[in-house]
């Protein structure tokens, strides 16, 4: 068996795996989010608890599948780039609009990318298997994994974000590179800190919503709820001040607008300037843009609408 042989039989298994467990996950959401809505507005306790066993029995499932699923999309999508660059070349601009970017973004940042995808997936297996059995070290082991693995997702985000507002070091031959440098500078510390409080903040007022006011706990999330909020204010105060003085622009209050706002036309920039993905050659062609809209636009306020629904629907469970 040659080489061309072997690059065929493993895409054949990788994509059949992916196309596997991405079925088998789009149908599993919504048997999860139907059955979850149901036990949720259920004012019978009994059927409350009944929807909610089966929840955790196909959200665990769920959980298996979208992690396998995202491992297997990720090599295959190496894999599409490496033996069929032809096909990426020609069909690359309709999956995206910035069909470069991502390939960049994945070859530069590709450690603080996969901390954050192993995160989030650890996370929310934390979700769904610390009650799937009734051991007390069992639920404590999730217990831990669930705020440490919430911690790091909040922390990577805010240090990939501070790094590309920053801009990236460059290698011998002017490409852009994450060096350890980048991801520990003071700046990039405190753009994660502004992550990390906010949403810890953000869990807080939730939990606290969720627990009917008679609860003691209650009062105590509130309190900490507003406690927070100073210290959120100050890290985004001190983030918009490092911003000024170490990039000379204006302050980075909101950080995915602070890439525009620091590097201009620039979606992958190094401080150099060498090396840099300019917005006109990272963007897809305008007819490819058109289809993206139509189809994109309706779904993100779709996802607008259902996190205001989740919200509303789903926050006061504990007080029915």
């Amino acid at each position: 068996m040659n080489a061309a042989e072997l690059a065929r039989l493993q895409f054949a298994v990788t994509a059949g795996l992916h196309f596997l467990f991405v079925a088998l996950t789009l149908g599993l959401v919504t048997v999860v989010a139907v059955t979850q809505t149901r036990a949720t507005l259920a004012r019978d306790p009994v059927a409350r608890a009944t929807g909610m066993r089966r929840v955790r029995f196909w959200g665990g499932l769920y959980v298996i599948n979208y992690a396998l699923g995202i491992v297997s999309g990720i090599v295959q999508e190496f894999q599409f780039g490496l033996n069929w660059s032809g096909l990426s070349h020609a069909m690359g601009n309709v999956i995206g609009a910035l069909p470069l970017l991502e390939g960049e973004l994945l070859t530069v940042l590709r450690v603080p990318v996969v901390i954050v995808l192993c995160a989030w997936v650890l996370r929310d297996a934390a979700l769904w298997f610390r009650t799937a059995l009734p051991s007390g070290g069992w639920r404590r082991t999730w217990d831990v994994v669930l705020p440490v693995t919430s911690a790091v997702l909040a922390l990577t985000w805010g240090l990939l974000l501070a790094a590309l507002i920053r801009g990236l070091s460059t290698d011998g031959d002017g490409h852009a590179v994450a060096a350890f440098s980048d991801l520990a500078h003071p700046f990039a510390l405190v753009c994660a800190a502004v992550v990390v409080v906010g949403s810890l903040r953000q869990g807080v007022l939730f939990a606290a919503r969720r627990l009917p006011g008679t609860d003691p706990e209650q009062p105590r999330l509130a309190g900490f709820a507003r406690r927070l909020l100073w210290p959120l204010v100050g890290a985004v105060l001190l983030a918009a001040a490092a911003g000024a003085l170490l990039l000379g622009s204006a302050p980075l209050v909101a950080l995915p607008v602070a890439v525009g706002v620091a590097n201009g036309t620039t979606v992958l920039a190094t401080r150099s300037g060498e090396g840099a993905l300019t917005l006109s050659g990272a963007i897809a062609d305008s007819a490819s843009l058109g289809l993206l809209a139509v189809v994109a636009l309706p779904a993100l306020a779709a996802v607008a609408y259902a996190q205001v629904w989740i919200w509303r629907v789903f926050a006061r469970q504990g007080a029915r």
